[in-house]
């Protein structure tokens, strides 16, 4: 769990001051955000319902490992796009696209995935881990974990379209122009 903290903080850190670089446009800025935090609620919605059949195929040992193997492979690009932007721009470029700016898409990807995964799959599995019971009662107390996960990523997923809009026109302020 401390692991988990320390790489998505890492990369989140990192991301953020990348997003501001290739989003230096407040509106541009508050517009991505958006875009990523309803992606982020579908996504982890879409992961609340695979993830009984991850547990039921599989077991939890296999969900408990798909956020550490998201984690890795997504850092990995990221931090690839980043240091070795000589390499990747070019062929980048022939998909229109810059070093930077795939590397905000691999970010967002990474927090995406990285944190539908452990609130869908390694949640539960943390959960179950500590209970001493058969693998039927673990899966029942892993749906009522996701129940309490998934209604709040339901708020979550409504809320960017509530708060923001998603255009490219000026943000209104309450400053007073003289």
């Amino acid at each position: 769990m401390v692991a988990y903290g320390i790489s998505i903080n890492l990369v989140e850190v990192t991301w953020k001051s990348k997003i501001k670089a290739q989003f230096p446009n407040p509106n541009d800025y508050s517009c991505f955000m958006g875009n990523f935090s309803t992606a982020t609620g579908i996504v982890t919605f879409a992961m609340m319902l695979l993830s009984r059949v991850i547990f039921r195929k599989f077991g939890w040992g296999t969900a408990a490992l798909i956020t550490p193997t998201l984690l890795l492979i997504t850092g990995l690009v990221f931090f690839s796009l980043l240091m070795f932007p000589n390499a990747t721009g070019p062929l980048l470029a022939q998909w229109g696209m810059t070093p930077l700016y795939a590397a905000v898409l691999v970010g967002a990807a990474q927090n995406i995935f990285s944190k539908s995964a452990k609130y869908s799959l390694f949640d539960p599995c943390k959960e179950m881990a500590y209970i001493p019971l058969d693998d039927e009662v673990k899966t029942k107390v892993c749906v009522q974990t996701r129940t309490c996960v998934f209604s709040s990523y339901i708020f979550r997923l409504t809320k960017p379209n509530l708060n923001t809009k998603h255009t490219k026109e000026p943000v209104e302020t309450w400053e007073k122009t003289t």
